[in-house]
């Protein structure tokens, strides 16, 4: 399927939404893959294909894939995502962006988002992604300076700051390279912190401990979102300052604390 023939399948809600006399309504076959469960972004992904008019059960049937929940490698569940010819793959991350991009060259895959599709190598150019991706970008990294910045001026007394990253999703590796520079700007000392997932964290705010960091920095990754509630826990237990990506972490902690988010 080309884009533009994405482009109509997606336009065409306006032909088939809900109450429109007519003839029968196609049903759709969308694929949703990710690195784990997060709820947030599916209820979000849900409610914009209802916006639209698709209706789960009359005129759309998705089949959703996380990885974190099938005991297989992401390129496996990649593999069996495209055995079931999708009309259109939807993916979060790079993680399971790159391996669906591997898995086939003519299904259409949307990524929502992707950090950084360029230099993850899923597009050429932003301007013209060609092949079979397309979707949003997520330019976290940008404001790395500014989280240390706003992250200096709460703890002035900090020395040692980590930057905890999935080693698992190849884009955190860019991610780090620019918090790295950020950090010799402002006379950081930051250390990397590497963890496989979420299946390791206990033994990773350990380490934390060993090398006596002040603080901590949190790198965006789609199953660090899955599995905010944990970090935020234990950030909490060691007593770690911890700067994130995404309000919803931040949200955590307040539920945690028995607060409220302004």
């Amino acid at each position: 399927m080309r884009r533009r023939e994405v482009v109509a399948l997606l336009g065409s809600a306006a032909v088939f939404a809900p109450g429109v006399e007519g003839k029968a309504q196609p049903r759709r076959n969308i694929a949703y893959l990710a690195p784990a469960r997060t709820q947030h972004l599916i209820d979000a992904f849900q409610k914009g294909l209802r916006d639209l008019g698709y209706v789960e059960g009359r005129n759309l049937t998705t089949d959703y894939f996380f990885v974190s929940e099938r005991g297989q490698t992401p390129e496996a569940t990649a593999a069996d995502v495209v055995t079931r010819a999708p009309e259109v793959i939807v993916v979060v991350g790079v993680a399971t962006a790159t391996p669906a991009m591997r898995a086939t060259t003519t299904i259409p895959i949307v990524f929502a988002p992707a950090g950084d599709p360029v230099r993850s190598g899923l597009v050429p150019s932003l301007s013209s992604p060609g092949g079979n991706l397309t979707g949003v970008s997520l330019y976290a990294s940008e404001l790395n300076e500014k989280r240390l910045e706003v992250f200096k001026e709460a703890f002035p007394n900090a020395k040692r700051v980590g930057a905890l990253r999935n080693g698992d999703n190849f884009a955190g590796l860019g991610y780090w390279d620019d918090l790295r520079l950020a950090a010799e700007h402002l006379r950081v000392d930051i250390r990397p912190i590497v963890t496989k997932g979420v299946s390791d964290l206990a033994a990773t705010f350990t380490d934390t401990t060993a090398q006596g960091l002040d603080g901590l920095i949190v790198i965006t990754d789609a199953e660090f979102d899955a599995g905010r509630e944990r970090i935020v826990r234990l950030a909490a237990e060691y007593h770690l300052p911890t700067m994130y990506e995404h309000r919803a972490f931040v949200e955590v902690g307040f539920e945690q604390l028995g607060g409220e988010v302004i």
